[in-house]
Formats: structure tokens, sequence, C-alpha cells
């Protein structure tokens, strides 16, 4: 199969992507990028910034979709049991020293509000906002870079980000669920703490018994975290992967469940010098080696993109060379976080990598 021929966005960054089906079965990509992460648009309200890629006519150009009223930039997204994408929270104020598009971002203040899109109709509608945090100010919870993860009774749980500006927490640590039939969010207890750096777009897995693990390091707990989303138990799990995976920059893939091993869980981490798995059956075991080879086979790549394949193979492609380890260890929460202002660098314009490698 070729490559198609490229096209353009036109006057969308494709900050946020997702796979949507479409009622004749072309398929198509969404595309939406809110700001796109222009001080001058997120300052003139400038936010409708969203197309449709079709997947069967590469070659076709992108079909304008309106966007939702509000600063999608840095939302979290996850599929509706009825085939809408769910999109909540992302910025609420572009903060004046946060750079130019290509310079180091900050921690923006997250809003609450939340959308769906219908592929069926190609458009987007208003749903309820998730909760407000702990405090008396408007601008109380609220989530920038949160993570949404689909459940198995269709809801939807939004974790972590960070919050509004009037949120005394530098992180919001209270998850959610939003219950689509009921068009409303319910809170869950408090997970961790929210004395360090906040946590961003922690990987999230459910699991066959209805849990959800986070293969990323929360704010509180030394291990690897399992949550009941029933009564919003923390159960610890595993020892922590290597500290590569912390944060946010590297992926993590589910791989297949299958009959033969009794449907077994395992996490695969990659991105990071050294990839590792954890089998959930033996999560004593702690993350184990996973040997690469090729031309990258040491070498870390940040903000790459893990994808699972029909034959259950896992495929790495782009990502970036870090280029300054102490903003990692920032963000990794490594620094008493007295010392920081309320807002901080997260990372530098990272140097790409050459060429995609599996």
């Amino acid at each position: 199969m070729n490559w198609s021929s490229p096209i353009s966005t036109g006057d969308v960054v494709a900050i946020h992507a997702a796979l949507v089906a479409t009622p004749n079965g072309d398929g198509e990509i969404l595309l939406f990028g809110g700001d796109n992460h222009d001080i001058t648009a997120a300052q003139s309200n400038q936010f409708d910034h969203t197309r449709r890629f079709n997947c069967r006519h590469p070659n076709q150009a992108l079909l304008y979709v309106p966007s939702p009223p509000f600063d999608v930039f840095c939302c979290g997204h996850a599929f509706l049991a009825d085939g809408r994408l769910l999109i909540s929270g992302g910025t609420a104020e572009f903060p004046q020293d946060a750079g130019l598009f290509h310079g180091p971002a900050e921690h923006f203040a997250g809003h609450r509000k939340c959308a769906a899109y219908d592929p069926s109709i190609g458009a987007f509608t208003t749903v309820a906002d998730m909760a407000a945090g702990p405090g008396s100010g408007k601008a109380t919870g609220g989530r920038w870079y949160p993570s949404l993860c689909t459940l198995g009774n269709g809801d939807v749980l939004a974790f972590q980000g960070h919050p509004g500006e009037d949120d005394a927490r530098h992180g919001n640590n209270t998850p959610e669920r939003y219950q689509p039939f009921l068009n409303r969010w319910v809170p869950l207890p408090a997970i961790g703490d929210v004395s360090s750096s906040p946590i961003l777009y922690p990987r999230l897995h459910l699991l066959n018994d209805g849990t959800v693990f986070v293969s990323s390091r929360i704010n509180g707990f030394n291990r690897n975290i399992r949550i009941n989303l029933q009564n919003g138990a923390v159960q610890d799990v595993a020892p922590l992967p290597d500290v590569d995976y912390h944060l946010f920059d590297c992926p993590s893939i589910l791989l297949p469940l299958v009959p033969a091993d009794g449907y077994r869980p395992r996490i695969l981490l990659c991105g990071g010098s050294r990839s590792q798995i954890l089998d959930l059956a033996n999560p004593g075991l702690g993350w184990q080696v996973v040997p690469r080879n090729g031309e990258t086979a040491n070498q870390s790549r940040i903000h790459a993109c893990a994808t699972l394949l029909p034959t259950g193979d896992v495929l790495l492609t782009g990502g970036t060379l870090p280029n300054n380890d102490q903003s990692r260890r920032e963000g990794a929460g490594d620094f008493p976080d007295s010392a920081r202002p309320h807002r901080r660098r997260l990372y530098p314009r990272p140097r790409p990598v050459g060429n995609n490698q599996r």
C-alpha cells in the first residue's frame, strides 16, 4: 500500500485527533486544535479549528466542522458507547509569558467545559460541565492535560490534569465519571496529593475486572496503582517502571486479551531508552525489560505513538529526542514544589527523530 499525497490541514494544527466511524463506512479522522497554541487566537477567542479527514479518500479536501464554543487545546477525549467522542477540559487561560508557538509551554489553567462529537451528523453538542472543585471560586475544578478513559458500562472517567486559576490545588486530584444517559459528572474520592507538579495525561487502562490501572506515577504513591471505580478505592499494584515513564511523554499499550491465557492483562511501555512490560497476572515480578533492535534500539523517543496492529504487534512511530534532562526531571517532581511558581515550564522545543522505526 502506497502513501497518499500530503494535503494541507488549513488553519488547523492537529494537536488532537481521533478516528471516528461514519454512516457510509469510509471512516474519518477528526482533527482539532482549539487555539492551536497561538496566544493571539486564544486572547481573541478564535477556537474554531476543526476538520474531518476522509480515510477512504485521502486526497479529498478536509471538511470543515464547527468547533465547540470554548478552547479545546490540551483537552482530554474518549469515546462514549454510542460512538460519540467526548471532549472534556482544555485551556481556560493562555498565560502572557507562555512563549511563542514552538517555545516552552506552561501549566495553563484548565476549564470544566465539555462537548460530544457525533460522527453520524458531523457536529458537536455541548454536554454537562465537569464538577467544580473544592473552594469558592468560579474557576475551581477544571482540567488541562487530563486523561479520559471509557469504562465497561459506557461511562467515562476523567483523571488528573491542571485545574482552573481559582483552584488552590496545583493538580486536579479528584477523579470524576461522566454518566451519558443522565448527562452528569459524579466526583469520586480524591486520589494522591497535590504537593508537587500536577499529573498531566496519566496513562490509564481499563482492565477486565472493571478496575483502571495507572501506568504513570501519581503524587502520593511510590508504586503503580489500580482504581476501583465503584467506590474510588486505590490498590498498590507494582513497583514503578523506569523514570522515563513517570511522565506523560511516552506511550503505553494494553496488549491483546486472548482466551488462550485466560485474558491475562499485560501493559507495554515504550519510547524510553528501555521498553518494559508488566504482567498484571503476576505484578510482583514488576516491570520487565523488553529487548529492542534496530537503529533506535537504546534511544529515547519521547512523544512517539504506539499503535496496536491487527497481528498483535505494536508499531512505534515518530517521536523526538529529549534534549533537556533538567526540564524532564522537574516535570517528574524531583524538586521541591516550594521552589517553583504556580506555572512552570514543562519542556523546550525537542529535536525530531530522523526516521520512524518499528
